[in-house]
């Protein structure tokens, strides 16, 4: 069994016929930092035996205890849940690094997650637009206002799954003051604006989205100043291909939101500006995905 909490990250298995297991001593709750087994002692299972270091290990230290008595810290965990949003509390308790660690095991359980089925009302999702707008320049044809700093364009993706969700993307030690943000990011030279935010995207969150559509409007703000265009984006299959974020290291997790709770999110956010631009971008988007439906 893993165990997850937010004082520590714990691995229980069978002790029976373990060189050195006490006499007794039924389980074996293994930890890769003997402070996890410490903090767990102190708050909820005094019962549990003496730390044991095992050098070369895949856990190196642990403790034993009894089916019984391991049953009863079980009980007392669950009770002494006070918290609204896991990974929050991990970063209040242990630090953002270790609540980054456990977000990529979240990421990374995004795998085992069902597709989510397409809940667009009408005969069918909205079709994808990729194509037609890689043969357009939307700043040419007027939809999109002029940058209001020259040459620094940066170009994203709203993207929505089939329930209505827009996907946020939490920036590696919280980058720049942003807790939750859209994936963005400049265009290479001589690269097509569709090219860059779809390359942005999978960059920053491992998603393969098809266009369908482009948020109005340019969006100001954050420390650079940048000018900030969005395409929406539509993801039905819910797919991660995580080898594609490994190259930036860029995002420390993902989250689907509805637009309330993607709010919230956003609002966490210590850059002032690039909070109030990510909130005004997400209001654009959603009345652009609404614009969709029959």
């Amino acid at each position: 069994m893993w165990i997850f909490t937010p004082i520590g990250f714990f691995s229980v298995v069978e002790a029976d016929g373990f060189p050195g297991a006490p006499a007794g001593k039924t389980l074996m709750v293994r930890a890769r930092d003997g402070g996890d087994l410490d903090r767990l002692r102190e708050a909820h299972f005094p019962e549990l035996g003496p730390n044991v270091e095992m050098q070369g290990r895949d856990y190196p230290v642990r403790a034993f205890t009894t089916h019984e008595d391991f049953a009863e810290c079980m009980s007392k965990l669950a009770m002494a849940i006070d918290y609204g949003n896991f990974k929050n509390a991990v970063s209040a308790r242990q630090g953002h690094a270790r609540a980054s660690v456990y977000g990529k095991v979240w990421q990374d359980c995004l795998k085992i997650q069902p597709a989510a089925p397409t809940t667009i009302t009408g005969s069918a999702a909205p079709k994808s637009r990729t194509a037609e707008y890689r043969k357009r320049d939307l700043h040419a044809e007027g939809e999109w206002p002029a940058a209001t700093h020259s040459g620094d364009h940066r170009y994203g993706g709203v993207v929505f799954d089939g329930r209505g969700r827009v996907l946020l993307r939490e920036p590696s030690d919280h980058y720049d003051g942003y807790h939750w943000t859209f994936p963005k990011g400049k265009a290479k030279h001589g690269e097509h604006q569709v090219d860059a935010a779809l390359r942005e995207v999978r960059e920053e969150t491992g998603h393969e989205p098809e266009i369908i559509d482009h948020v109005r409007g340019v969006f100001t703000g954050g420390n650079t100043g940048s000018s900030n265009y969005f395409y929406l984006m539509l993801d039905t299959t819910g797919q991660v291909d995580p080898a594609a974020m490994k190259t930036d290291k860029e995002t420390s997790a993902l989250q689907w939101a509805d637009q309330h709770l993607a709010g919230e999110l956003i609002s966490k956010s210590m850059n002032l500006g690039g909070r109030d631009r990510d909130l005004r971008t997400l209001a654009a988007a959603f009345k652009a995905y609404e614009a969709l439906r029959p």
